[in-house]
Order: C-alpha cells, then sequence, then structure tokens
C-alpha cells in the first residue's frame, strides 16, 4: 500500500491558499518542489527528506511518516525570518486534507536553522514530519 498522496503538490497548494504567504512572503509561483526551478531571490524549495513505511491497522487504515524541508532563500535576514515565522503559522502543527478521500496530513516542526550563502543571501531551513492518515480502502 502507498500513501498514494502527491505530498508536495498538497503542500504547495496548501502555501497558494494561505495569504500571508502567497501575497506577503513568497507566492506560490516562487517555491519549487523539483530539481530545476530560476534561483532568483527570493524563493523556496520543499523537498522530501525522510520517510518512514507505512504502518498498517487491523482496521485496514494506515499512517505514513515522511519528513519535508522548507527551504527558504532571502536576500533580506528580516524578510527570510518573516517567511519562516508565516511557514511555523501555516504548517506547525497543522492538520489538513490533501483531496476528498478522507485522508489527513498532520504536520509537525522540528529543527529550524539558517546559514549563510557564499553569494550573501541566507538560507532559512525548518523541517517537519508529515503523518499521512490513509483510512480503510482509500
Amino acid at each position: 500500500m502507498s500513501s498514494s498522496i502527491d505530498l508536495s503538490k498538497a503542500i504547495h497548494a496548501r502555501w497558494a491558499a494561505v495569504a500571508a504567504l502567497e501575497t506577503g512572503a513568497i507566492p506560490s509561483s516562487r517555491v519549487h518542489t523539483g530539481q530545476t526551478f530560476d534561483p532568483t531571490l527570493p524563493f523556496a524549495v520543499i523537498e522530501r527528506n525522510s520517510g518512514n513505511p507505512i504502518t498498517q491497522h487491523n482496521d485496514g487504515a494506515a499512517v505514513d511518516s515522511v519528513g519535508v524541508r522548507f527551504q527558504v532563500f532571502h536576500a533580506n535576514h528580516d524578510a527570510g525570518a518573516t517567511v519562516i515565522h508565516e511557514i511555523k503559522g501555516a504548517f506547525n502543527p497543522s492538520e489538513f486534507a490533501p483531496d476528498n478521500r478522507n485522508r489527513q496530513i498532520y504536520m509537525e516542526q522540528s529543527n529550524p536553522f539558517e546559514l549563510p550563502e557564499s553569494d550573501g543571501a541566507r538560507l532559512f531551513v525548518i523541517d517537519f514530519t508529515c503523518k499521512i492518515h490513509l483510512p480503510a480502502g482509500v
């Protein structure tokens, strides 16, 4: 059994739906989930960075645990820190349905940090653990 949820698409859609991120921080058009993109600042990258096997329950339901990393690249330290603050507000902790099939994603933050980049920009990183709840038969 696979969760068959495109987690990147679900998170990207949630980003677009949160006004503080979409209009006030970095628009979803500048949030990337693939390897190829325009690196013009500011931008964000969302990537899956770990995963645990799906846990099956007796009733047929399952839970998938996935690590997701948000990376925000910004030339302005304060603006980058604000984006991370807005990500925390939108995703930590949060529970949302990625589609209409009774599946739920629960996200919880861990391990935020920041690093200087060689070009003078700042890299802000925040990791999340995502628990994807899959009802029986989904």
